[in-house]
């Protein structure tokens, strides 16, 4: 139970002298009680499992969480190319869109055929898992009560066919877009540029009236969708209280094929109407952009394709962490900056003249009025987000190298100093740490806010503090960092353990999520905004095992 009292050194910078003793009492409880007990069926669990976290993990905290995704839930972000090779330049869109999808494909191509060499460490001494690429294409989440489920199609070669194709998303109407042909070549970004001029030419089109939507014909009420909106719902706002989901199935048998469609595709593209001036304005785009009918926040991967020529992206954080998605935009921007032609791929790999097949899908009233409940919620949410992103140029990180830091330390630490300088006191924070070392590993927490932040924190803002102290100080809580950080990635954090003792204690029906502790450690904590629920954990088991 060494695990659990390293919870107490990061709450030692919050509380009171009283308090903190108050709170070791608790925890030394807990691991000689009931902490005792959970720990021996954990332990019981892990010798039938190659990794006992992996499950309660998706459930937890991703798959039983019933907040919407769009907003609150996506990642989102920006292509490195963006910044420094493709510039935002309107008329732009299609093409680098082309080329942009041909990088995903290619990548697509890479892992199916297993040759995406295996990553190590920094040092090289250490293996990762490569088990999350297996969901960064061909994957969504799936509405469901009292949880959601993660559909997964993704098959390297050896273990049989895979979708390849895509979906585009524009003007509010949806295209499957096939990416290879009867062989399985890759197409060319010429002939991924013809489709996608098709596409857009048409959604344009039929919005200025000159071609009339086509009515479905055999299903109940004939929809004509000239209005510009086919039947989706955004992410999963509405879901739950209208089981739009589930009522959409029923409608008609086509509702479901074109669920499956969007679900298996590699990747969803959004070709998207909004011009942003600068970096700000695009990951607010991303965020939290105006044409939300034109995202499937269900997906691990949906790239977007601004008319300004910028390129952003939103997913769902369940299959795969940040660093997947980071990993590609960085290959697909040095593969992008290396191409000295206009085309990339085969250019004489076509489709023979196929054009995109239209998704559209049979919908009623009770569908529409979910629409309406889905945009209201994802405007509202929208309307409370707010994006800066600003450049530093004064330094990087070979100068804090050179300094003799760690640049993650180091800029760990001025969260904290930014942070107490502002406010006069110290916020709760987490660092995830990387503990693909292990089977299936995905992270680990490192508790960034230690005593040394704090006493660093402190003597920054104290003039009668000397450079020399303030340096001595700085080095002691980088170095407490980086420890904590080589701890996390071993495995030996508290959070991920307390989970498993959490979820263990839940399925013996000593607690469940609704309980909440009133512990004036935990509650401090949680009021912060900063933490999740995971340090409440033995308090909360505490309260409840005691009833």
């Amino acid at each position: 139970m060494n695990d659990i009292v390293a919870l107490l050194p990061p709450v030692k910078p919050f509380i009171t002298v009283e308090e903190y003793q108050e709170t070791e009492k608790i925890v030394d409880e807990f691991s000689k009680d009931v902490g005792k007990e959970l720990q021996q069926k954990l332990e019981a669990k892990a010798k039938s499992s190659k990794n006992w976290l992996e499950e309660w993990w998706e459930d937890l905290a991703y798959l039983r969480n019933r907040a919407p995704i769009a907003v609150l839930g996506s990642m989102v972000g920006s292509a490195p190319s963006t910044t420094h090779l493709w510039a935002p330049r309107e008329g732009t869109q299609l093409l680098r869109t082309a080329k942009s999808t041909w990088t995903v494909t290619k990548y697509f191509d890479i892992i199916r055929k297993e040759k995406l060499p295996v990553m190590r460490s920094g040092k090289g001494d250490k293996v990762f898992s490569m088990h999350q690429y297996r969901f960064f294409f061909s994957t969504s989440r799936v509405p469901g009560e009292p949880k959601d489920g993660v559909a997964r199609y993704f098959k390297t070669v050896s273990e049989g066919p895979c979708p390849n194709h895509m979906v585009v998303f524009c003007n509010g109407h949806i295209f499957k877009m096939e990416m290879f042909d009867e062989n399985e070549e890759q197409f060319g970004s010429y002939e991924i540029l013809r489709l996608i001029a098709m596409e857009k030419g048409q959604t344009v089109a039929r919005i200025q009236g000159r071609e009339r939507w086509p009515e479905y014909r055999g299903g109940k009420g004939g929809q004509n969708t000239g209005e510009g909106r086919v039947a989706r719902i955004q992410g999963r706002e509405g879901w739950p209280e209208y089981r739009t989901y589930e009522h959409l199935l029923c409608l008609d048998p086509i509702n479901q094929n074109h669920l499956e469609t969007i679900q298996s595709a590699i990747i969803a593209v959004s070709l998207d109407n909004e011009i942003q001036k600068n970096l700000s304005e695009l990951f607010l785009a991303d965020l939290s952009g105006i044409n939300c009918q034109d995202r499937w926040f269900d997906k691990s991967f949906n790239t977007i394709y601004f008319e300004s020529g910028a390129i952003g992206f939103v997913g769902d954080h369940c299959p795969y962490e940040g660093i997947i998605g980071t990993i590609f935009n960085t290959w697909a921007d040095e593969i992008i900056a290396r191409t000295t032609t206009d085309w990339m791929g085969k250019p004489d790999v076509r489709t023979d003249g196929a054009v995109p097949q239209e998704l559209i899908f049979v919908i009623d009233e009770k569908v529409k009025q979910a629409q309406i409940h889905a945009k209201d919620t994802y405007v509202k949410l929208a309307a409370k987000c707010d994006v800066y992103c600003s450049c530093f140029p004064l330094y990087g990180r070979v100068w804090v190298k050179n300094s003799g830091f760690h640049p993650d330390g180091w800029m760990q630490l001025a969260i904290q100093l930014t942070y107490f300088t502002k406010h006069s006191k110290l916020g709760p924070c987490y660092e995830t740490a990387t503990t693909r070392q292990f089977y299936h590993g995905r992270t680990a927490t490192i508790r960034t806010c230690s005593s040394e932040v704090a006493d660093w924190c402190k003597a920054m803002n104290d003039p009668a503090a000397t450079n020399g102290d303030k340096l001595d100080l700085m080095r002691a809580a980088v170095t407490t960092h980086m420890v904590l950080g080589s701890q996390a990635m071993e495995g030996q954090g508290c959070d991920r353990h307390l989970l498993g003792l959490y979820a263990v204690s839940e399925e013996e029906g000593l607690i469940s999520l609704k309980h909440v502790s009133k512990d004036f450690t935990c509650n401090l904590l949680r009021q912060q905004d900063f933490l999740d629920f995971l340090s409440c954990v033995i308090f909360a088991i505490k309260d409840i095992s005691s009833e």
